[in-house]
C-alpha cells in the first residue's frame, strides 16, 4: 500500500494498526487530558513499515511516535517487528520513535482482549454465554475479535461495532485497570 501525503498535523504522534484503535486510542488520549497527540492508523501490521518510511521522509514536524501493535501469537516476535520497521525508517535523530506491544492478561493476544479482560470483571456470565456459544460451534480457541464481536451481539444495541459501542457502553471503559500498561506508557511516552 502506498501512503500519499500523510495528514500530520502535530508533533506528537501515536500510531495503531487500523480504525478501531485509532477510536479506541483517541479516546483513551482524551481521558488523560492529551488532546495535543495525533492518533493515526497505518493500516495493519504488514503497512508499517511502509507507513513509517513514509513519515520519515516527509517534511513533517515531528518530536515523537509512539508505534503500538498487537502480540498475536508472540510478544516477542510483535517487538522485533516494531524494532525493524522503526530502524528501516531512519528516522532524524531528534525524533523521537518508540514501540509498545499490545497485550492482554495472557500475554499475548490484541487490543481486543483488553477489552475482553475488561469485560470478564464486569460481565462473568454474559462471557460464559460467549464461550459456551463457540464450544457449541466447535470452536476451541476463538480469536479475541470474535469473542469481542460476539458479547457486542448480546447488547442492546447489537449493530454497534467496537468504534462505536466504546463511546456508550460503561463496561469498554478505556479506565479499566486492563488498559493501565497502555495508559502509563502513553503517559511517560507524551508527559515529557
Amino acid at each position: 500500500m502506498r501512503h500519499p501525503q500523510l495528514d500530520v498535523r502535530s508533533p506528537f504522534l501515536l500510531l495503531g494498526e487500523g480504525s478501531d484503535e485509532k477510536v479506541v486510542f483517541r479516546k483513551v488520549l482524551d481521558s488523560m487530558g492529551l488532546d495535543r497527540v495525533q492518533v493515526l492508523d497505518y493500516g495493519g501490521r504488514d503497512e508499517c513499515a511502509g507507513f513509517l518510511g513514509a513519515l520519515a521522509v516527509g517534511s513533517y514536524t515531528i518530536e515523537r511516535i509512539l508505534v503500538t501493535r498487537d502480540a498475536d501469537e508472540s510478544s516477542e516476535q510483535a517487538a522485533q517487528s516494531l524494532r525493524d520497521a522503526i530502524s528501516r525508517a531512519q528516522f532524524r535523530e531528534s525524533v523521537l520513535v518508540e514501540g509498545f506491544v499490545i497485550r492482554g492478561a495472557s500475554g499475548v493476544g490484541a487490543l481486543e482482549d483488553l477489552f475482553l479482560d475488561a469485560i470478564a470483571a464486569a460481565e462473568a456470565s454474559r462471557m460464559a454465554c460467549v464461550d459456551q456459544l463457540f464450544a457449541c460451534a466447535g470452536i476451541e480457541k476463538p480469536i479475541a475479535k470474535a469473542r469481542l464481536h460476539a458479547w457486542l451481539a448480546l447488547q442492546d444495541e447489537p449493530w454497534k461495532r467496537l468504534r462505536e459501542a466504546i463511546h456508550s457502553s460503561p463496561v469498554l471503559a478505556v479506565s479499566a485497570p486492563s488498559f493501565g500498561p497502555l495508559r502509563e506508557r502513553i503517559s511517560r511516552f507524551f508527559a515529557a
